[in-house]
This record gives C-alpha cells, sequence and structure tokens, in this order.
C-alpha cells in the first residue's frame, strides 16, 4: 500500500471519528463538546494505550456511541507515529528495493531457463523430423543393407544347414531303431550293437513304403517342435514344449535299450535267467543318456539356431529393428518435449507474476513508501479496549452495554485487517 493510499484511509478514519463524534456528542452534550478538537481527548505523553483507553471510557462515561469513532481515532492516531517514524521508512524503502532487485535477477533467471528450455523443444522437433525421415529411408529401402545382420544370418546358416542333416539322420536312426529293428540276428552274429544304425531309412523303406514314411514323419515331427519353441510367446508354452520333447527322447531311449536288452537277454549273454528290463536298468545305461544328449540337446541348440538366422533375416529384409529402435527414440523424445512444454508453462507464469510483483514494487517506490505495522495497530486497539472494559467494570455496565460494546470493538478489528 503507497503513501497516498495509507493517507487516504488515514484521512478517512479521522473524518468518520470527527462525523460519529459529533453525533455522540450532541446525544451526551454532558460529557464533552467534540472528539476531534478537545486537546484532553489526545493521548498525552508517557500514557499508554491502556491508560488512554480508561481515560477515554471515563470522559464518555463508556458511551457505546463514542467507542466506534474512538476506535477509528485510535487506528489513525498509530498510522500517524508509523508514517512519521523516518528511520522505519527508510528501513522499509531499502527492503524493497532489496526485494526489487531481488525480483528482477529472479525474473532474468527464469527467462534464461525458458530460453533454454524453448531451444531443447526446438532441437527435440528437429531431430524428430530427422529420425522420421531415416524411418521413411529404412521402409522403403533406400538405407543401406545391414551389413552386420547379413554376416550373422549366413554364419547362422553355415552352422544350421549341417545341424540339420545330423539331425534328420540321427532321429531317423533312433526311430527306426525304437520302432522296427531287430537285433536279435546282430547280437546272433557277434556284432557290436549300436543305437545308430547308418542304414536306418534304406531298410524302413526296404521294409515297406509305409514303414520309410513313418520315419521320415518322426523325424519331421522333432523339427516341427523346433520350430514352434521359436514361435510362441509365452514361457510358461515354451517350459511345456520343451518338456515334452524331453520326454518323448527319453522314451525313445529306453525303448531302444530295451529292445538291445532283449535281444542280449534272448542269445543268453546274461545268463538262463536274465533280470527282468526295469527303468533303474534303464537309467543305468550308456545308450539311454547318448540318446538324450545327442536327441534332445540337440533339439535345443536346432531351435536356438533357427530363431538366430529368422531373427537376422528380419534385420536384413526389413530393417526391423533399426525401425524400431528409431521410434523408440521418437517416443523418448516426444516425452522429453512434453516434460519441457509443462517446464514452459511454468516458467511463463512465474514470469508474470514476477512482472506484477515488480511493477507493484516499482510503483511503491515512486510514490513513496509506508510501512505499516498491522499487529502492532491491532495489539494497541486490544489495549485501548481493555482500558475501556476495565472503565466499564468499574462503572458496574450491565451484560447488554458489554456485549454491544465488544461488537463494535471485534468490527473495527475487522475493518482494520481488511483494509490495513
Amino acid at each position: 500500500m503507497g503513501l497516498k493510499d495509507l493517507l487516504g484511509l488515514g484521512n478517512k478514519l479521522s473524518q468518520d471519528a470527527n462525523s460519529t463524534t459529533s453525533t455522540m456528542a450532541s446525544q451526551n452534550n454532558n460529557v464533552f463538546s467534540s472528539l476531534g478538537t478537545s486537546n484532553t481527548e489526545q493521548r498525552v505523553q508517557g500514557e499508554t494505550w491502556q491508560q488512554y483507553g480508561f481515560r477515554m471510557g471515563g470522559k464518555s462515561t463508556g458511551s457505546t456511541n463514542v467507542l466506534a469513532p474512538l476506535l477509528s481515532k485510535v487506528t489513525y492516531m498509530m498510522l500517524e507515529e508509523q508514517k512519521n517514524d523516518f528511520a522505519l521508512q527508510q528501513k522499509v524503502k531499502q527492503e524493497k528495493e532489496n526485494l526489487l532487485n531481488d525480483k528482477i535477477s529472479e525474473k532474468k533467471t527464469e527467462e534464461g531457463k525458458l530460453k533454454s528450455a524453448e531451444e531443447s523443444v526446438s532441437d527435440l522437433l528437429k531431430e524428430n523430423e530427422s529420425l522420421k525421415k531415416d524411418i521413411n529411408k529404412l521402409q522403403s529401402g533406400e538405407a543401406a543393407e545391414n551389413k552386420e545382420a547379413k554376416m550373422k544370418m549366413i554364419i547362422g546358416l553355415l552352422i544350421l544347414i549341417p545341424f540339420t542333416l545330423y539331425f534328420f539322420i540321427f532321429y531317423s536312426s533312433a526311430a527306426y531303431s525304437a520302432f522296427f529293428a531287430n537285433f536279435s540276428g546282430e547280437v546272433e552274429e557277434g556284432l557290436n550293437v549300436t543305437i545308430f544304425n547308418a542304414k536306418a531309412l534304406p531298410l524302413a523303406f526296404g521294409q515297406s513304403f509305409m514303414t520309410g514314411l513313418f520315419v521320415l514323419m518322426i523325424t519331421f515331427l522333432v523339427f516341427a517342435l523346433g520350430f514352434v519353441l521359436h514361435y510362441m510367446d509365452s514361457m510358461a508354452k515354451k517350459v511345456g514344449l520343451v518338456l515334452i520333447t524331453f520326454m518323448f527322447d527319453f522314451l525313445l531311449a529306453v525303448e531302444i535299450e530295451q529292445q538291445i536288452y532283449n535281444a542280449q537277454a534272448l542269445a543268453g549273454l546274461y545268463g538262463p535267467n536274465p533280470p527282468a528290463f526295469t527303468m533303474a536298468t534303464a537309467l543305468s545305461e550308456v545308450n539311454v543318456w547318448m540318446v538324450i544328449c545327442c536327441g534332445f540337446v540337440g533339439y535345443i541348440i536346432w531351435g536356438l539356431l533357427f530363431g538366430f538366422v529368422m531373427e537376422s533375416y528380419n534385420e536384413l529384409k526389413s530393417n526391423k529393428y533399426a525401425i524400431m529402435d528409431l521410434k523408440g527414440s521418437i517416443e523418448a523424445n516426444n516425452e522429453k518435449i512434453q516434460t519441457l512444454q509443462t517446464e514452459i508453462a511454468g516458467c511463463k507464469s512465474k514470469i508474470g507474476n514476477l512482472d506484477a510483483e515488480i511493477t507493484n514494487l516499482q510503483n511503491a517506490l515512486k510514490s513513496g513508501v509506508l510501512s505499516i505495522d498491522k499487529d502492532k495497530i491491532l495489539q494497541e486497539l486490544a489495549n485501548f479496549y481493555a482500558g475501556w472494559t476495565n472503565f466499564l467494570a468499574s462503572l458496574g455496565a450491565t451484560p447488554t452495554v458489554l456485549e454491544e460494546s465488544n461488537l463494535i470493538y471485534n468490527n473495527a478489528v475487522n475493518s482494520v485487517k481488511s483494509n490495513l
């Protein structure tokens, strides 16, 4: 609040005091003639506000008609005291000048942040445009060939093709040995019986076309299990498929070993009373674990190799992963832009508020600065009213007078709080 405004408020309070006091005087002509003109109505040197309140209560015999203008007059008197305190006004003026400099400096800081944020947004938008052009080139096939993906695919194929051939030979032999091989003749001829039969496929087709076709289907079944493994997106499904394949290989290995064991038992290699073939017998045989290692482990490796080659092929043909990376960069940039735009809005709002504060401070310094200690005014009003109520108590005022006086005092306090 500037000096001009406060002086206007003080004059209004003084006029209200004199006007209302004149009305009171006509109604209480035995008390005193005019509140605004008699020197006895002024606060004497060394007199506290409470003492002044008690004295003025006695002068007006506690009339509620006088209390409201007196409270206005007390407020005006305290405003005048604070206005005429030169040291206080100089101190406040310096404080406001310092505050003005701080606000100007703070505004410059915010303007720097605003400029930096706007430049960052501009740079990110330009980067996004460049990234979109790169994506268009990749999608239209104008981009350079992905040499790394091509090399990975070639190496993967060089390993996958011979491994597929091994896989085919192994499972065709294992399927024939498990379902159609006759190991009795080999045992009787004293030949070394093994789980691998190099002539499995010719022998199968030699027995019948359907036998050979069945052996081929068993082999392609394992290939299908490895192929499907690559395209399953659920880990639970992948684990389930791997367990099924392991069980298939395990049963295949046990069946082959049982066929060999039965042929050797018939040939008397285990004595006249050979023990029955049990699961414990199967688990103790090396051949069973050889089939599992050569088959099941091979299945896992083949599936991984197939997936590796397919991923390399996807990168080679469509630059799929390169495009995904570029789109990811654009999304990340958009998130940064959104954050910066929020920061920009905050900076602009803060700069607007600082402009308003700076203008108010500059206007106050140009028109003159008046320090108002509202808390002190309210405290002294309370002291004055305490002296007034002490007189009312000594006078034996009725509850109605006390209630009316409290209402007038509270109105005066609210007026000071809202207007100063």
